[in-house]
């Protein structure tokens, strides 16, 4: 069960999270979200097999060629690729995954927990990192219906 601890603990902005799936093309949803959550303070790491860097920053090929150390992973990719990006980190010891709405595999959710990681899965991160305009609403329109976790 995913609860607001939970989530607020993967959102730690003290500690790196690394975030696949960043996007080549500026304009889309995955790189929007990868920049807003560094403009925001965040520790954010990017992983594309297709970059080697994002601003001034280097951009790893695989969560398996992380630095050590990284416990959080955002997966924010097509979901074709999750299940594999699971396994690696699940090979590489993360902790923690929020895989976001629009990438979760069934398959992906249940290797991760059985492999003993925390999972967030079927919630944006946009609503709980920064919850301003559109996801700031959507979050208001989840906690009135009683779907926010508690």
């Amino acid at each position: 069960m995913i609860t607001l601890d939970t989530i607020s603990l993967f959102l730690d902005k003290n500690v790196p999270i690394a975030f696949s799936g960043v996007s080549r093309n500026t304009k889309k949803y995955s790189s929007q979200m990868f920049l807003d959550l560094e403009k925001n303070g965040y520790q954010v790491i990017p992983v594309n097999p297709f970059m080697s860097e994002v601003g001034n920053k280097k951009c790893y090929n695989s969560v398996t060629e992380l630095p050590s150390g990284i416990e959080k992973l955002i997966v924010c990719n097509n979901k074709k690729d999750t299940d594999k990006i699971v396994e690696e980190a699940i090979n590489k010891g993360i902790k923690q995954i929020w895989i976001q709405q629009m990438s979760e595999t069934k398959s992906a959710i249940e290797k991760a927990q059985a492999a003993g990681i925390k999972v967030i899965s079927r919630e944006c991160v946009y609503m709980f990192a920064m919850p301003t305009g559109i996801h700031g609403f959507h979050k208001s329109i989840k906690k009135f219906f009683g779907a926010l976790p508690k």
